[in-house]
């Protein structure tokens, strides 16, 4: 569920795995359960800028004695960059070092346990760059042309890579 306006959105989300694993061989019943619950918040700043951060809570019942519960939370720094051509951002990742490297798997005969490699917190600065216009088509973004999606046109908010300018009389209002 997302809530959405020019200068904010925010957003949460939940699941829930159930699983129930019987052996014939040995009569044991192994039931697992792992909830996850998380949210994210977007804030549209002045100038092109733009601050987010998301956290994840993993919880996970009915396993052996390996704690399975992580809280992770990301953050970002981003600026539209080139007439809204462009973007560039600053990332943390896992800002909490939660992050598990290990996985059990209960089958109906036997529990495995897997291992890999992860990255402790880090950071990462990326540079992204919009292709709009292809030889022969039709450039999106013209006026009366809805795109929906990041940076475009979307009716209830008035496009996403223009924050705040005046697009012009020839819009309508929802």
């Amino acid at each position: 569920m997302t809530f959405t306006n020019d200068l904010l959105e925010i957003g949460v989300r939940g699941s829930l795995k159930y699983s129930n694993t019987l052996n014939n061989l040995n009569p044991v019943v192994a039931i697992t359960k792992d909830w996850t619950g998380g949210g994210n918040i977007i804030l549209h700043l002045p100038y092109n800028f733009g601050i987010s951060t998301d956290m994840n809570y993993t919880t996970q019942q009915g396993y052996s004695t390996i704690s399975q519960n992580q809280l992770i939370w990301n953050a970002s720094l981003d600026k539209t960059v080139f007439n809204s051509l462009g973007v560039v951002a600053l990332k943390v990742m896992d800002i909490l070092h939660q992050q598990k490297n290990i996985i059990q798997t209960i089958g109906s005969n036997y529990i495995q346990y897997n291992t890999y490699n992860t990255l402790p917190t880090y950071f990462l600065l990326s540079f992204t760059f919009k292709i709009n216009k292809f030889k022969g088509a039709k450039n999106p973004a013209e006026p009366g042309e809805h795109r929906f999606g990041p940076g475009g046109d979307h009716p209830y908010r008035g496009g996403g890579g223009d924050r705040g300018s005046d697009r012009g009389g020839d819009r309508q209002s929802f």
